[in-house]
């Protein structure tokens, strides 16, 4: 309903990220997406010719594990990886941008997150906290760690696989398991 409401306000080509619907399943959340068929015609092996229709609009979900931790700057990452990955894949394939870009984002909340567990993170994790509690901030914790993009570069630039991604079509508004697959090599 949210995605046609967009639509109904001009927007062609809607993703949201990071959704906690029920259709996501424990432990994931899911990367819904509605674009005119043309942003996804030339993904063949996402929509397979005569496979199924959905009228004015391709509609699909990725449904994506949930990582442990807290990341800050995640939407305005995926936000960049598509229009990147967008661009790098070409007109035709917004599906295959999107499964680029939670791959892309995966890796580097995976890099993040290895970070703030190792002991040079663990200790920046404390000097945040002594700055706020010097600052006179009652209850003050570490704050998320940055995303690790420097560090996270190469997974950019050539997402890596990622277990436990699956695709999705949306039919009727429900994300369809009959049509769908795990995350491709």
């Amino acid at each position: 309903e949210a995605l046609a409401a967009l639509h109904d306000m001009g927007c062609p080509t809607v993703v949201m990220t990071s959704s906690d619907l029920p259709e996501a399943g424990e432990g994931r959340m899911l990367l819904v997406a509605s674009c005119p068929w043309e942003a996804v015609e030339d993904d063949t092996r996402l929509w397979p010719e005569g496979e199924f229709g959905l009228g004015g609009y391709a509609q699909f979900a990725i449904r994506i594990p949930r990582l442990e931790g807290a990341f800050t700057g995640t939407g305005d990452l995926t936000s960049s990886l598509l229009l990147a990955l967008g661009e790098r894949q070409g007109r035709g394939r917004l599906a295959s941008a999107c499964l680029l870009a939670v791959r892309a984002l995966q890796a580097v909340c995976k890099v993040t997150a290895d970070f703030a567990a190792s002991p040079a993170g663990r200790a920046r994790a404390r000097a945040a906290v002594e700055v706020a509690a010097a600052s006179g901030a009652p209850g003050a914790k570490a704050p998320p760690p940055e995303l690790r993009l420097v560090q996270a570069r190469k997974h950019i630039t050539d997402p890596p696989r990622c277990d436990g991604v699956s695709w999705h079509a949306v039919v009727s508004g429900a994300v369809c398991p009959a049509v769908s697959f795990d995350e491709p090599e």
